[in-house]
């Protein structure tokens, strides 16, 4: 039988103010929410300076920004003039894991143009790194929009930062073949395969005033073999969010309970992503006039909404009406698969949109996996699978079918539990990962855990247990009842419990038939 106790106090008051509060104030302060780090390979030291970095307040004249799940922070130096990339956290000392010298002033840390010095510990010095960058970007970005029944379909999909290129950001395509990087010469982002070089691409999107891919105002253009020649495809977007998000935690003895589910990108309207789920009526979209992100769940049949969703974002037909099921207030977010979004369902009894607490939208995977705990060690029920199972404290929640284990968030001590009683307000639990600045969408990218011992009378460190996303977790999520949801059932894909609720998971599907045709700019 698990063993767990009560948490231990925090080693410091956590100074950090919340993500959503901290989203803001970049915003005001004209700063990027997120700073990433690239370049740097695993097999080299100090690897782990790469990763995201969210904003969390000036220290001193300049902004800091705090790596997820971590002490490491990038901040100013002013004595020596420099951003530099520090494990000890916010403090005045000059003893850093990477530098960069900033003589132009730059008013943050993400710039390309900024050199980083790594510390190299057989060199016993700081060594130049031309591969290490900090950037103003998003860590992933979604290509959609291309027909199926036109040439490079198949660059349609989520691509990483992967680096940089001509000084701006380098993406590539996640299980694919495709990336998309800046060629400075002509001011043009490329389309293109892996490893191409020169201007040699399918297709492009003239952008030398656009930071990033990311952007809804890039208009892409495809080589197309039938006429030798680059013809513009108005339905094709580079979108700063993820293929995939998921609304959760809505009562299904609720009013508008259809909002639950997952939602794919498929354009922008007003400049942001537009999300649909598929084989429904369903839309997540944003909407300029009232600055909210809306969930509308009503639409006509025919013309089918998919159809008229096209016609919409592509052919300059009039916005969709701001009726709708449930909204949230915008906090400058790229798009809304952000936890600290917080929705309001329309309810019918009322005659009003009312906050619903449990309602998140997120990115989160629908399934992890506990590792590392050996089974015949003290608390070694904790290890295996979990899947989705609804929200707690703000943040989604995972249950290991068959046991009460469950991973929750705690958020009075911004920590991620593993509790053997369930999803419960206590702070009495088997293990704990502490969440620094309380920004994780999920357990898996923080470390150490925390194991109680009962020898020991306390939570003790256990480095080898990492909460991971298994390589078979499912990535959509579809309410019951839906005609996706029993096309799925007749595939015999499995279903899982959410909190009564029942709900089909499927993973994408796959992709079509691979044909490249590409050019350069000339051909």
């Amino acid at each position: 039988t698990p063993t767990s106790a009560c948490l231990p106090p925090m080693a410091a008051p956590n100074p950090l103010s919340t993500a959503l509060a901290a989203a803001a104030a970049a915003v005001e302060a004209d700063l990027p929410r997120t700073i990433h780090v690239v370049g740097r390979p695993s097999s080299r030291e100090n690897s782990d300076i790469c990763g995201e970095y969210t904003y969390v307040g000036y220290h001193g004249d300049r902004p800091g920004y705090q790596r997820i799940g971590t002490n490491t922070v990038i901040r100013f130096l002013p004595q020596l003039n420099r951003w530099i990339i520090d494990r000890q956290g916010f403090r005045d000392s000059t003893v850093c894991v990477a530098y960069a010298d900033d003589a132009a002033g730059m008013p943050h840390p993400g710039h390309a143009e900024l050199v980083w010095h790594v510390w190299e510990p057989s060199a016993r010095q700081h060594l130049r790194d031309p591969d290490v960058a900090a950037l103003d970007a998003m860590a992933v970005v979604s290509f959609v929009g291309r027909a199926n029944t036109k040439s490079c379909r198949t660059a349609v999909g989520e691509y990483d930062l992967a680096g940089v290129h001509h000084g701006r950001p380098l993406y590539r395509q996640q299980g694919g073949e495709h990336e998309i990087k800046y060629l400075a010469t002509e001011g043009r982002w490329l389309l293109s395969a892996i490893g191409c070089v020169g201007n040699q691409c399918f297709a492009f999107a003239d952008g030398q005033a656009v930071a990033h891919p990311g952007s809804a105002d890039l208009v892409w253009n495809f080589f197309e073999q039938h006429t030798n020649s680059f013809q513009t495809d108005p339905a094709v977007k580079s979108l700063p969010c993820p293929m995939i998000i998921h609304v959760i935690g809505r009562n299904p003895k609720s009013e508008n309970a259809q909002i639950n589910g997952s939602y794919r990108a498929i354009g922008a309207i007003d400049g942001r992503p537009v999300f649909l789920q598929p084989g429904t009526q369903k839309l997540i979209r944003f909407s300029a006039k009232s600055n909210r992100w809306l969930i509308q769940c009503e639409g006509p049949t025919e013309p089918s909404l998919l159809s008229k969703a096209y016609h919409w974002l592509f052919a300059g037909g009039c916005v969709p009406e701001d009726r709708c099921n449930a909204f949230a207030e915008d906090c400058a977010a790229p798009h809304p698969g952000f936890c600290d979004m917080q929705w309001q369902v329309w309810e019918d009894s009322r005659g009003v949109h009312g906050f619903d607490p449990s309602v998140r939208c997120t990115v989160a995977p629908l399934a992890v996996q506990v590792l590392g705990r050996e089974p015949g060690r003290e608390n070694g029920e904790i290890g295996g699978d979990y899947v989705l199972c609804g929200t707690h404290c703000g943040r989604p929640a995972y249950s290991k079918p068959g046991t009460t284990l469950a991973i929750r968030y705690w958020a009075p001590m911004s920590r991620w539990v593993i509790d053997v009683h369930g999803l419960r307000n206590s702070d009495c639990c088997c293990a704990f990962v502490d969440d620094l600045g309380g920004v994780s969408e999920d357990p898996t990218l923080l470390r150490p855990w925390h194991v109680y011992a009962s020898s020991r009378g306390c939570h003790v460190p256990d480095p080898g247990m990492v909460v991971v996303v298994p390589e078979s977790a499912p990535r959509t999520l579809v309410a019951e009842g839906s005609s996706v949801a029993a096309a799925n059932s007749n595939l015999g894909i499995a279903s899982m419990k959410r909190g009564g609720n029942s709900a089909f998971l499927s993973s994408s599907p796959e992709p079509p038939t691979k044909r490249r045709h590409f050019a350069p700019y000339g051909a």
